[in-house]
């Protein structure tokens, strides 16, 4: 038993995902899903911090390129 919990050998719904790769019935989106802000106006308070990312974001938009990390 002890060596089935240590095994690296993924089971074979694991073996079908790509690393990072998550089902979208997944427990995770599903609980996480309507906790998460989806807006910036979602977010409570630090409205200087909110109106600095938008800034970011914004400009990521119209350069269409990924925002660089934060």
């Amino acid at each position: 038993m002890r060596d089935e919990l240590l095994s690296p050998e993924p089971t074979s719904d694991e073996a079908e995902l790509e690393v990072g790769e998550m089902r979208a019935g997944s427990d995770i989106i599903g609980e996480e899903g309507g906790l998460r802000p989806r807006h910036l106006d979602d977010f409570v308070g630090q409205r200087e911090l909110k109106e600095h990312l938008g800034i970011i974001l914004e400009a990521a938009r119209r350069r269409e390129q990924a925002v660089d990390h934060l």
